[in-house]
């Protein structure tokens, strides 16, 4: 797990998160870490395209987690959805098309995306 993050929400239940701007971090720009029942909304991610493992939100071990007309653009994963992880819906623009998944072993459900 990297170290570096501008946010992490770590066992955090009913959360909205909306209309933030995360620019050029270290590492992971966002962690979110055994949450259930968060909303990121409006969010805007900043990277160079060449920042090795700048992913912009990076899942684990959480379910249902929304990501909504967020703007993401890192020189890793945009999203990255980790073992453990369920019910993780993501709406964007068809410029976001970076999703990774941890490993050919997870098991994973409800997961659904669209372009807008």
């Amino acid at each position: 797990m990297q170290n570096e993050q501008n946010l992490r929400f770590n066992f955090v239940t009913n959360a909205l998160v909306q209309d933030i701007t995360t620019l050029n971090s270290k590492g992971f720009h966002v962690m979110v870490f055994e949450t259930k029942n968060i909303t990121f909304q409006s969010i805007k991610i900043i990277a160079p395209e060449d920042s090795p493992n700048t992913d912009g939100i990076h899942i684990g071990h959480s379910s249902a987690v929304t990501i909504l007309d967020t703007s993401i653009e890192t020189g890793d994963d945009c999203v990255f959805i980790g073992d453990g992880s369920e019910q993780v819906t993501i709406s964007a623009d068809p410029t976001m098309v970076l999703v990774s998944v941890a490993s050919e072993s997870i098991i994973m459900s409800y997961l659904s995306m669209a372009y807008l």
